[in-house]
């Protein structure tokens, strides 16, 4: 089965340039927490592989807050746009975000597969769940993902070789 999916006639398209900008700034809490207590930052990464839990939960008990949270408030102390607050702040948790589903959703799933295993169909699968309820309020079909995973190999592989060759 093929799916086909194209950005150009999608009905929110128009929301594509804050999406973008939101995937470059929804760990800007993270750069702030490594920069600015970095022996907390460390003790919450230890903590992660320690207790064995995320990393929102070590920031937390760590730190008060996480990185999300964090970069959230500041883009909104930079009078970031709303849709681009939101998806910073709850990129690991999008049902709590109150308005801004949308972009908060997709940021979530682009988050979720920046960090996925993508060396076969089923680790994506295990990764990425198609019974994720963040599916439901997206118009994208979940079969959409393992394709672009490919399509995405393939420009990585041939800009590899354009500069490295061999």
């Amino acid at each position: 089965m093929v799916i086909s999916f194209s950005i150009e006639n999608h009905p929110k398209k128009r929301q594509l340039s804050s999406v973008f900008i939101s995937g470059l700034l929804h760990d800007i809490g993270r750069l702030i927490i490594y920069m600015k207590a970095p022996d907390l930052a460390r003790a919450a990464s230890l903590t992660v592989k320690a207790d064995d839990i995320s990393e929102i939960e070590a920031e937390t008990s760590t730190l008060g807050f996480n990185h999300a949270e964090l970069g959230g408030a500041l883009l909104g102390m930079w009078k970031i746009p709303e849709s681009i607050q939101f998806a910073a702040a709850f990129h690991h948790q999008p049902t709590l975000a109150t308005s801004h589903q949308d972009e908060t959703n997709i940021i979530y799933l682009a988050n979720q597969l920046a960090h996925a295993d993508t060396s076969s169909d089923d680790s994506i699968r295990e990764s990425m769940s198609p019974d994720d309820p963040v599916w439901d309020g997206l118009d994208m079909p979940y079969g959409v993902i393992i394709p672009v995973c490919a399509e995405v190999k393939e420009q990585f592989s041939q800009t590899y070789q354009m500069f490295f060759g061999d």
